[in-house]
């Protein structure tokens, strides 16, 4: 069984655009696992690439500001 944690690492890691692949040798668990949790947090991690953006996006914008 998968701890909450674990879920939460590999939702995080999935929303940086990690591979199955690499997220599995990260958090040492099945290739398998990382899609089944994936799958079953689909929702969390989009809202967590979203995020993702803004915060980029965001940045950008300060740093196009300093800089005019």
């Amino acid at each position: 069984m998968i701890s909450p944690q674990n879920n939460e690492y590999v939702i995080e890691l999935r929303a940086t655009g990690l591979s199955f692949d690499n997220i599995a040798t990260i958090a040492k668990i099945s290739k398998p696992t990382v899609i089944k949790i994936c799958n079953k947090h689909s929702s969390e991690i989009n809202a967590a690439k979203s995020k993702i953006k803004e915060q980029i996006n965001a940045s950008l914008q300060q740093r196009k500001n300093i800089y005019q």
